[in-house]
Protein backbone atom coordinates (compact mmCIF):
# COMPACT_ATOMS: atom_id res chain seq x y z
CA UNK A 1 0.00 0.00 0.00
CA UNK A 2 2.87 2.52 0.58
CA UNK A 3 4.32 1.94 -2.99
CA UNK A 4 3.91 4.95 -4.65
CA UNK A 5 2.04 4.34 -8.25
CA UNK A 6 4.59 5.85 -10.74
CA UNK A 7 7.18 3.74 -8.75
CA UNK A 8 5.04 0.33 -9.67
CA UNK A 9 4.50 1.83 -13.24
CA UNK A 10 8.31 2.55 -13.71
CA UNK A 11 8.95 -1.46 -13.19
CA UNK A 12 6.38 -2.64 -15.22
CA UNK A 13 7.75 -0.59 -18.04
CA UNK A 14 11.43 -1.76 -17.04
CA UNK A 15 10.23 -5.51 -17.55
CA UNK A 16 8.30 -4.53 -21.03
CA UNK A 17 9.29 -8.08 -22.96
CA UNK A 18 9.97 -5.75 -26.17
CA UNK A 19 12.99 -3.49 -25.88
CA UNK A 20 11.23 -0.61 -27.62
CA UNK A 21 8.29 -0.74 -25.13
CA UNK A 22 10.90 -0.22 -22.47
CA UNK A 23 13.10 3.25 -21.47
CA UNK A 24 15.51 3.55 -24.20
CA UNK A 25 18.50 4.22 -21.78
CA UNK A 26 19.44 5.23 -18.23
CA UNK A 27 19.37 9.00 -18.99
CA UNK A 28 15.29 8.26 -19.52
CA UNK A 29 14.77 6.58 -16.77
CA UNK A 30 16.72 8.90 -14.52
CA UNK A 31 14.91 11.72 -15.46
CA UNK A 32 11.27 9.59 -15.19
CA UNK A 33 12.67 9.10 -11.77
CA UNK A 34 13.75 12.40 -10.86
CA UNK A 35 10.58 13.92 -12.31
CA UNK A 36 8.23 11.57 -11.10
CA UNK A 37 9.55 11.79 -7.55
CA UNK A 38 9.43 15.50 -7.10
CA UNK A 39 5.74 15.54 -8.66
CA UNK A 40 4.61 12.94 -6.09
CA UNK A 41 6.53 12.84 -3.34
CA UNK A 42 5.90 16.22 -2.07
CA UNK A 43 8.85 15.56 0.60
CA UNK A 44 9.88 19.55 1.52
CA UNK A 45 13.38 18.07 2.89
CA UNK A 46 14.14 16.60 -0.12
CA UNK A 47 13.40 19.63 -2.32
CA UNK A 48 15.48 21.86 0.11
CA UNK A 49 18.67 19.61 -0.05
CA UNK A 50 18.04 19.85 -3.97
CA UNK A 51 17.93 23.44 -4.08
CA UNK A 52 21.04 23.10 -1.76
CA UNK A 53 23.00 20.89 -4.56
CA UNK A 54 21.83 22.72 -7.22
CA UNK A 55 23.28 26.55 -5.48
CA UNK A 56 26.66 24.92 -5.00
CA UNK A 57 26.94 23.25 -8.29
CA UNK A 58 25.62 26.53 -10.00
CA UNK A 59 28.71 28.50 -7.86
CA UNK A 60 31.00 26.50 -9.36
CA UNK A 61 30.49 26.35 -12.61
CA UNK A 62 30.27 30.85 -11.56
CA UNK A 63 34.06 30.17 -10.43
CA UNK A 64 34.50 28.05 -13.64
CA UNK A 65 33.37 30.48 -15.85
CA UNK A 66 35.11 33.55 -14.14
CA UNK A 67 38.52 31.60 -14.33
CA UNK A 68 38.33 30.92 -17.98
CA UNK A 69 37.04 34.58 -18.91
CA UNK A 70 40.86 35.58 -16.83
CA UNK A 71 42.53 33.43 -19.01
CA UNK A 72 41.10 34.48 -21.93
CA UNK A 73 41.30 38.11 -21.10
CA UNK A 74 45.38 37.42 -20.27
CA UNK A 75 46.29 35.93 -23.14
CA UNK A 76 44.34 39.05 -25.06
CA UNK A 77 46.74 41.88 -23.14
CA UNK A 78 49.62 39.93 -23.68
CA UNK A 79 52.40 40.83 -25.48
CA UNK A 80 54.22 39.22 -28.16
CA UNK A 81 57.46 38.46 -25.27
CA UNK A 82 55.41 37.24 -23.37
CA UNK A 83 53.59 34.89 -24.93
CA UNK A 84 56.85 33.33 -26.14
CA UNK A 85 57.34 32.70 -23.02
CA UNK A 86 54.41 31.29 -21.82
CA UNK A 87 54.85 28.89 -24.87
CA UNK A 88 58.29 27.94 -23.75
CA UNK A 89 56.72 27.17 -20.26
CA UNK A 90 53.93 25.03 -21.75
CA UNK A 91 56.24 22.88 -23.42
CA UNK A 92 57.98 22.02 -20.04
CA UNK A 93 54.43 20.70 -18.74
CA UNK A 94 53.63 24.01 -16.69
CA UNK A 95 51.39 26.00 -19.01
CA UNK A 96 49.11 25.20 -21.69
CA UNK A 97 49.65 22.00 -23.92
CA UNK A 98 52.67 22.56 -26.22
CA UNK A 99 55.26 21.35 -28.43
CA UNK A 100 59.02 21.84 -27.67
CA UNK A 101 59.16 24.38 -30.46
CA UNK A 102 57.34 27.70 -29.99
CA UNK A 103 53.80 27.45 -31.58
CA UNK A 104 53.05 29.11 -34.63
CA UNK A 105 50.38 32.08 -34.38
CA UNK A 106 47.47 29.96 -35.57
CA UNK A 107 48.01 27.50 -33.06
CA UNK A 108 47.54 30.08 -30.35
CA UNK A 109 44.44 31.06 -32.25
CA UNK A 110 43.16 27.98 -31.76
CA UNK A 111 43.99 27.74 -28.00
CA UNK A 112 41.89 31.18 -27.10
CA UNK A 113 39.03 29.83 -29.44
CA UNK A 114 38.69 26.64 -27.71
CA UNK A 115 38.70 28.67 -24.67
CA UNK A 116 35.90 30.85 -25.89
CA UNK A 117 33.98 28.25 -26.41
CA UNK A 118 34.48 26.66 -22.91
CA UNK A 119 33.48 29.97 -21.72
CA UNK A 120 30.04 29.99 -23.86
CA UNK A 121 29.20 26.50 -22.95
CA UNK A 122 30.17 27.13 -19.42
CA UNK A 123 27.67 30.24 -19.60
CA UNK A 124 25.11 27.95 -21.08
CA UNK A 125 25.38 25.69 -17.77
CA UNK A 126 25.28 28.52 -15.08
CA UNK A 127 21.84 29.50 -17.15
CA UNK A 128 20.33 26.03 -17.13
CA UNK A 129 21.47 25.45 -13.88
CA UNK A 130 19.69 29.09 -12.34
CA UNK A 131 16.69 27.58 -14.48
CA UNK A 132 16.27 24.36 -12.39
CA UNK A 133 17.29 26.06 -9.45
CA UNK A 134 13.84 28.36 -10.08
CA UNK A 135 12.06 25.36 -10.50
CA UNK A 136 12.97 23.36 -7.84
CA UNK A 137 12.09 26.50 -5.77
CA UNK A 138 8.71 26.82 -7.42
CA UNK A 139 8.01 22.97 -6.58
CA UNK A 140 8.49 23.79 -2.91
CA UNK A 141 6.64 26.94 -2.80
CA UNK A 142 3.61 25.49 -4.24
CA UNK A 143 4.35 22.41 -1.83
CA UNK A 144 4.03 25.25 1.01
CA UNK A 145 1.32 27.78 0.01
CA UNK A 146 0.72 27.36 -3.15
CA UNK A 147 1.03 31.26 -4.07
CA UNK A 148 4.29 33.39 -3.51
CA UNK A 149 4.12 35.39 0.38
CA UNK A 150 4.24 38.86 0.32
CA UNK A 151 7.04 40.54 2.40
CA UNK A 152 4.10 41.74 4.88
CA UNK A 153 2.53 38.27 5.29
CA UNK A 154 5.82 36.62 5.82
CA UNK A 155 6.52 39.18 8.49
CA UNK A 156 2.92 38.19 9.73
CA UNK A 157 3.42 34.78 9.43
CA UNK A 158 6.94 34.87 11.35
CA UNK A 159 5.43 37.04 14.46
CA UNK A 160 2.57 34.12 14.55
CA UNK A 161 5.13 31.59 14.56
CA UNK A 162 7.04 33.43 17.68
CA UNK A 163 3.41 34.37 19.46
CA UNK A 164 2.68 30.36 19.62
CA UNK A 165 6.60 29.71 20.74
CA UNK A 166 6.12 32.00 23.63
CA UNK A 167 2.97 30.59 24.25
CA UNK A 168 0.61 33.72 23.17
CA UNK A 169 -1.71 30.76 21.99
CA UNK A 170 -4.37 33.74 21.68
CA UNK A 171 -2.32 36.42 19.89
CA UNK A 172 -1.35 33.47 17.62
CA UNK A 173 -5.15 32.01 16.62
CA UNK A 174 -6.07 35.62 15.75
CA UNK A 175 -3.30 36.48 13.69
CA UNK A 176 -3.48 32.80 11.80
CA UNK A 177 -7.04 33.81 10.82
CA UNK A 178 -6.10 37.09 9.14
CA UNK A 179 -3.56 35.22 7.39
CA UNK A 180 -6.06 31.88 6.28
CA UNK A 181 -8.57 34.57 5.18
CA UNK A 182 -5.73 34.72 2.90
CA UNK A 183 -5.66 31.51 1.03
CA UNK A 184 -2.02 30.53 2.99
CA UNK A 185 -1.92 27.14 3.54
CA UNK A 186 0.38 27.38 6.71
CA UNK A 187 -2.13 30.05 8.37
CA UNK A 188 -4.86 27.57 7.25
CA UNK A 189 -3.37 24.59 9.25
CA UNK A 190 -2.50 26.22 12.30
CA UNK A 191 -5.39 28.69 12.79
CA UNK A 192 -7.91 25.47 12.51
CA UNK A 193 -5.39 23.44 14.73
CA UNK A 194 -5.26 25.86 17.54
CA UNK A 195 -9.10 26.20 17.14
CA UNK A 196 -10.17 23.02 17.61
CA UNK A 197 -7.11 22.61 20.19
CA UNK A 198 -8.62 25.07 22.32
CA UNK A 199 -12.07 25.40 21.48
CA UNK A 200 -15.17 26.09 24.03
CA UNK A 201 -17.60 26.67 21.48
CA UNK A 202 -18.79 23.98 19.39
CA UNK A 203 -20.16 26.48 16.67
CA UNK A 204 -16.00 27.04 15.46
CA UNK A 205 -15.86 23.20 15.16
CA UNK A 206 -16.94 23.65 11.65
CA UNK A 207 -15.46 26.32 10.39
CA UNK A 208 -11.78 24.80 11.89
CA UNK A 209 -12.13 21.56 10.19
CA UNK A 210 -13.18 23.65 6.95
CA UNK A 211 -10.00 24.63 7.01
CA UNK A 212 -7.91 21.87 7.81
CA UNK A 213 -9.33 20.61 4.73
CA UNK A 214 -8.52 23.56 2.52
CA UNK A 215 -4.63 22.71 3.78
CA UNK A 216 -5.30 19.14 3.17
CA UNK A 217 -6.57 20.46 0.04
CA UNK A 218 -3.28 22.37 -0.93
CA UNK A 219 -1.12 19.55 -0.30
CA UNK A 220 0.35 21.06 3.30
CA UNK A 221 1.44 17.80 5.38
CA UNK A 222 0.91 18.53 8.67
CA UNK A 223 -2.74 19.40 7.72
CA UNK A 224 -3.03 15.84 6.05
CA UNK A 225 -1.33 14.27 9.17
CA UNK A 226 -3.99 16.21 11.68
CA UNK A 227 -6.95 15.84 9.49
CA UNK A 228 -5.85 11.61 8.92
CA UNK A 229 -5.47 11.44 12.85
CA UNK A 230 -9.00 13.25 13.56
CA UNK A 231 -11.23 11.13 10.78
CA UNK A 232 -9.52 7.63 12.22
CA UNK A 233 -9.75 8.50 16.05
CA UNK A 234 -12.93 9.97 15.85
CA UNK A 235 -14.60 6.99 17.77
CA UNK A 236 -12.23 6.85 20.34
CA UNK A 237 -13.02 10.10 22.14
CA UNK A 238 -10.60 9.38 24.85
CA UNK A 239 -7.94 8.87 21.97
CA UNK A 240 -8.64 12.29 20.51
CA UNK A 241 -8.75 13.30 24.42
CA UNK A 242 -5.16 12.26 25.48
CA UNK A 243 -4.41 13.88 22.13
CA UNK A 244 -5.76 17.81 23.29
CA UNK A 245 -8.81 17.20 20.89
CA UNK A 246 -12.09 17.26 23.35
CA UNK A 247 -14.28 20.30 22.31
CA UNK A 248 -15.75 19.23 19.03
CA UNK A 249 -16.93 15.47 17.51
CA UNK A 250 -15.88 14.43 14.15
CA UNK A 251 -16.63 12.49 11.17
CA UNK A 252 -15.68 8.80 11.75
CA UNK A 253 -13.93 8.33 8.22
CA UNK A 254 -11.22 5.49 8.95
CA UNK A 255 -10.39 4.73 5.05
CA UNK A 256 -9.58 8.73 4.24
CA UNK A 257 -8.54 8.91 7.06
CA UNK A 258 -5.67 6.36 6.91
CA UNK A 259 -5.30 7.45 3.09
CA UNK A 260 -4.26 10.91 4.67
CA UNK A 261 -1.96 9.47 7.42
CA UNK A 262 -0.11 7.62 4.44
CA UNK A 263 0.49 10.41 2.15
CA UNK A 264 1.84 12.28 4.99
CA UNK A 265 4.49 9.60 6.02
CA UNK A 266 5.40 9.28 2.74
CA UNK A 267 6.54 13.34 2.50
CA UNK A 268 8.38 12.67 5.60
CA UNK A 269 6.16 13.40 8.60
CA UNK A 270 7.65 10.21 10.97
CA UNK A 271 4.42 11.47 13.07
CA UNK A 272 2.21 10.86 11.09
CA UNK A 273 3.87 7.29 10.68
CA UNK A 274 3.34 6.52 14.51
CA UNK A 275 -0.27 7.83 13.90
CA UNK A 276 -0.58 4.94 11.02
CA UNK A 277 0.89 2.24 13.32
CA UNK A 278 -1.13 3.26 16.40
CA UNK A 279 -3.94 2.68 13.84
CA UNK A 280 -2.81 -0.33 12.26
CA UNK A 281 -2.76 -1.94 15.68
CA UNK A 282 -5.99 -0.46 17.21
CA UNK A 283 -7.70 -2.12 13.81
CA UNK A 284 -6.00 -4.54 12.62
CA UNK A 285 -5.35 -3.25 9.21
CA UNK A 286 -2.86 -4.70 6.46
Amino acid sequence: MQVPEWLVSMIYKCLEKKPVDRFSNGVELHEYIVRNSILASGNLEWGTDRIIKLEQENERLVNENKALQEQVSAFANMKPGQVENLLRTSANGTGFPAKKSAMSLQNLLMILGSLAVIAIVAVLLINRNNAQLQNEKAVVNTRNNTVPLTDEQSFRLKNARNFLLNGRIAEATEMYKTLAMQDIAEAMYEYGNLTLLNNSNKANCAEAMDYLRKAVRKGYTPAKRTVGMLYSFAADTLALKQKGYQGCDFNVDIRNGAKLLMEATLQGDSTAGVLLDELNIKYGMR
